[in-house]
C-alpha cells in the first residue's frame, strides 16, 4: 500500500508547490524559499535540456531534451505533455524518487509544445490527472532559448 501511496503523494506535493510558485513571479519569491518551481535550460554538448522543478536539485517534474535540427522532442518524468502517446503497460518506477518516470517523443510542434513555446503554459497529465505547468515572464526567455536550440540547424 505505501508503495502506491508515497509516489502518489510526493507527485501530489510536487505539483501543488508548483502551483505555489506561479502566484508571483522570481523576483518576489524569497531566494530561501524551499520550493521555488521554475523553468531551467541546460546544455551539454549538442543536448539542450528544458527542465521544470526546484531549483539547485534532482526533484524535477518534467525534462524536455533536443538536439539541433530536431523535429522530435524527447520528454522524460512524473508528468507526460498532454496529447503525447503513452508507451503501453505501467511506466518504470524510478528507484530513487520511487515514481513512475514516463519517456515520450512528441513532434516539437505538438500542440502541448506549441502551447508552452507561445503561451508559457505547458499542459500535463499526471498520476492525479490533468494540470498546467507555468511560466514565470523570466523563465519564458529560457523556454524560448530552448526551442531556438531544437530549431537550429544541426552542424
Amino acid at each position: 500500500m505505501f508503495k502506491v501511496l508515497i509516489p502518489v503523494a510526493a507527485t501530489l506535493a510536487l505539483i501543488a508547490a508548483a502551483a505555489q510558485s506561479q502566484s508571483g513571479t522570481r523576483a518576489e519569491t524569497d531566494l530561501h524559499d524551499p520550493l521555488p518551481m521554475a523553468w531551467y535550460l541546460s546544455q551539454e554538448g549538442d543536448m539542450a535540456r528544458l527542465a521544470y522543478g526546484l531549483a539547485n536539485s534532482d526533484q524535477l517534474l518534467i525534462m524536455l531534451t533536443c538536439a539541433p535540427g530536431d523535429a522530435r522532442v524527447r520528454s522524460y518524468g512524473t508528468v507526460t505533455p498532454a496529447g503525447a502517446d503513452l508507451p503501453e503497460g505501467p511506466a518504470p518506477i524510478d528507484p530513487l524518487l520511487g515514481l513512475a518516470m514516463a519517456g515520450v517523443t512528441m513532434e516539437v510542434n505538438a500542440p502541448a509544445l506549441r502551447t508552452l513555446r507561445e503561451e508559457g503554459r505547458l499542459p500535463v497529465l499526471a498520476q492525479t490527472g490533468r494540470s498546467t505547468l507555468s511560466a514565470a515572464e523570466p523563465d519564458k526567455a529560457v523556454i524560448a532559448g530552448f526551442f531556438a536550440h531544437c530549431a537550429k540547424t544541426a552542424a
